[in-house]
């Protein structure tokens, strides 16, 4: 058998409001912060996986993520596995302080992106 080191990362899907991460959000502009918006609170698990390959454990995480650890019916979930040798990892591991996108966070940073612009260029004129 071989182990995996395993992170998951689970947070509600964009459709459902997040009343923790809203109520972050106004503590933050409460006490004078500014520029932070559409806070989301989430949950992390670390755990080590023993299986016979990275298919047959790719394969127990989702399971897990499915049926234990995300309620796929208002939360979405990322997870990394990184193969461990002698008790260490053999790659390097990812650094999940600095989430990945999802494709509606990319598509909504994008139009974001795209009106300031346009409301950058209508200034300029």
């Amino acid at each position: 058998m071989r182990q995996f080191d395993v992170q998951v990362r689970v947070g509600l899907k964009p459709s459902v409001f997040d009343p923790q991460g809203n109520a972050v959000e106004k503590s933050i502009s409460g006490l004078g912060h500014t520029g932070v918006s559409e806070v989301r609170i989430g949950k992390y698990m670390h755990f080590y996986l023993e299986s016979e390959d990275a298919v047959a454990a790719k394969m127990k995480v989702k399971e897990l993520c499915d049926t234990v650890l995300c309620n796929p019916v208002i939360e979405t979930y990322d997870f990394q596995i990184c193969e461990m040798a002698d008790g260490s990892p053999v790659a390097q591991q990812p650094d999940l302080t600095q989430p990945a996108l999802t494709q509606f966070e990319e598509k909504r940073s994008e139009a974001k992106q795209a009106e300031a612009k346009q409301t950058e260029m209508e200034e300029q004129k």
